[in-house]
């Protein structure tokens, strides 16, 4: 009785391991980088002057498992956004410049032989760098989970590189409240 429930495991145990081989051959590992500009919501009133639109840039990974999902893994550099005042002779300025790690899920749709567009959702960790100006030289950040989302297009020149475009849009905490990022961003992508 030992002896068959073993057979039963080692049975199933193959199957599984077989199972996930053919998963595995048919998905694909995909990386790359896009480069863009970054614009704030954040608007500056009083004498107060703002800059709210930077270049920024972002590398991605994914996996793919069929021809529709994937999950996609980012890191991006969302710029800073800077502001500056004066008031009787005085400048003072401060700037935040914002990073965000990014986990989503992505679905695709065949638009032509070569053309690919996708949606995704998922949630992203930005980090916040918030520089104070005493002696020591301390830094500060606040980081929060927030989600982020974004529509795109991909075009095949091979089996392998493709172009990337890309809409995506995510909430920062800055200054006390939350101000929308949104960026555009072009880029290449490798599938390995």
């Amino acid at each position: 009785m030992k002896m068959k429930k073993m057979k039963h495991g080692i049975m199933l145990v193959t199957m599984l391991a077989g199972a996930l081989a053919v998963n595995v051959a048919s998905a694909q590992v995909y990386a790359g980088a896009t480069i863009g500009k970054f614009h704030w919501t954040e608007n500056c009133q009083g004498g107060v002057r703002c800059s709210n639109a930077n270049s920024g840039y972002k590398v991605f990974a994914g996996y793919t498992t069929g021809s529709v999902f994937s999950i996609e893994a980012s890191y991006a550099d969302l710029g800073k956004m800077a502001a500056s005042a004066s008031a009787n002779s005085a400048v003072g300025s401060s700037g935040e410049k914002i990073r965000s790690m990014d986990l989503a899920g992505v679905l695709r749709a065949r638009l032509g032989s070569e053309l690919m567009a996708f949606a995704k959702l998922g949630v992203a960790s930005v980090k916040t760098p918030v520089s104070s100006a005493n002696t020591n030289g301390l830094v500060s950040s606040e980081s929060s989970l927030v989600p982020v989302g974004g529509i795109g297009v991909t075009v095949n020149f091979t089996k392998e590189l493709s172009a990337r475009a890309e809409l995506e849009t995510r909430k920062v905490k800055f200054a006390g409240g939350k101000e929308s990022v949104t960026n555009v961003s072009i880029g290449m992508q490798y599938s390995f």
